[in-house]
């Protein structure tokens, strides 16, 4: 059993062309602009496990196994929307930290030295990604004859790519033995101890796939599929062999009325979403398979006519492989959305 937590995002994120002048103008903009910053983790680690076994003649000892860190990534993103095709690119710097360390310690055979592996690498680099988005609205003719007054039904197709890319690695590797402490001091032998490793690193490609139909406001259904190919990623400060993964998710939600005024409750968004997804490493070749099945909840929040919305989730999943390994895991989480579209608004009158 154990708690953690961690930052999901941090994002701004507007457009460089905004929509309010268009509807000002009286204009219809061809060409949209929008530009967006983020700081998000990549991957975290943080776990610690103590197994209690025992010996003939050595009596009982303890293994504990136990990792810390992770890595971070600033992002900076472009989308250009055209007509009905969006087409995007994030550019992102990559950087961060991860300790890993085992121990065995003997709790009965006191005269036993003390074994103590610890590996600490760091990994830093850029990376990029792009995407496609084309939408479809089913009622384009009724919205431009009824403007304003007529909701859009539409679907969205969305392609997503990376290709592998490089990191520049540094690691630091410290195994001893240490004796049981005498008069004389703890005696410690060090059997490697290598500082400062430099190396190189490849992230994996990945492509992934999304569809996802709107209706009018009122309710969206959609999935993702997404591959990623970590056979292909390399670590020269912490060897692994990887295996490819895919992900897959499908989920939606509804909302009783967003233009309700006397109904708090019919503005909500309720949301529903299950997924499966594979882990990149395997026990005895088989893959770590992991299940779940996530809510939320969409709680608008109106300030000086703005809508704005507070988000809150729950996560519950199981990730396993046959016999060997069972976790069950609960993952609460909130978000805020703050919306301001008085930016870069074309002024009338001085």
């Amino acid at each position: 059993s154990q708690w953690s937590g961690n930052l999901s995002y941090l994002g701004l994120g507007f457009p460089l062309r905004n929509p309010l002048n268009e509807v000002f103008s009286r204009e219809d903009y061809k060409v949209n602009w929008g530009m967006g910053f983020a700081l998000l983790p990549h991957s975290t680690v943080s776990y610690e496990i103590t197994r209690q076994d025992s010996l003939p003649n050595i009596g009982r000892f303890n293994r504990t196994f136990s990792g810390d860190g992770g890595f971070y990534k600033v992002v900076w993103g472009n989308s250009i929307k055209y007509e009905d095709l969006s087409f995007g690119f994030t550019l992102g710097y990559l950087f961060g930290k991860i300790d890993n360390s085992r121990i065995v310690d003997f709790t009965d055979e006191r005269t036993a030295y003390d074994n103590s592996f610890t590996t600490s690498y760091s990994a830093r680099g850029f990376y990029w990604k792009t995407g496609l988005l084309y939408t479809y609205t089913f009622n384009k003719k009724e919205m431009q004859d009824q403007i304003g007054r007529e909701e859009p039904m539409y679907l969205s197709v969305g392609l997503t790519a990376k290709s592998r890319t490089g990191l520049n690695t540094e690691a630091d590797i410290l195994n001893i033995n240490s004796g049981p402490p005498s008069v004389t001091g703890m005696d410690i032998d060090t059997l490697e101890s290598s500082l400062g490793k430099l190396g190189k690193g490849k992230l994996p490609a990945e492509l992934g796939i999304g569809v996802t139909y709107y209706h009018k406001n009122k309710y969206a259904v959609g999935f993702d599929f997404k591959r990623t190919f970590w056979s292909q990623y390399r670590n020269d400060a912490f060897p692994e062999n990887l295996e490819d993964t895919y992900r897959l998710s499908l989920g939606g939600y509804y909302r009783p009325d967003y233009d309700a005024i006397g109904s708090f409750m019919q503005r909500v968004y309720y949301r529903l979403g299950l997924y499966y997804e594979q882990d990149p490493r395997s026990i005895n070749s088989e893959s770590i398979d992991t299940y779940g099945v996530a809510l939320g909840f969409g709680l608008p929040l109106v300030w000086q006519r703005r809508v704005s919305h507070m988000n809150v989730g729950l996560d519950i999943g199981r990730r396993s492989v046959s016999d060997f390994l069972s976790e069950r895991f609960v993952k609460i989480t909130f978000g805020f959305t703050f919306n301001d579209n008085e930016w870069f608004i074309q002024r009338k009158f001085n």
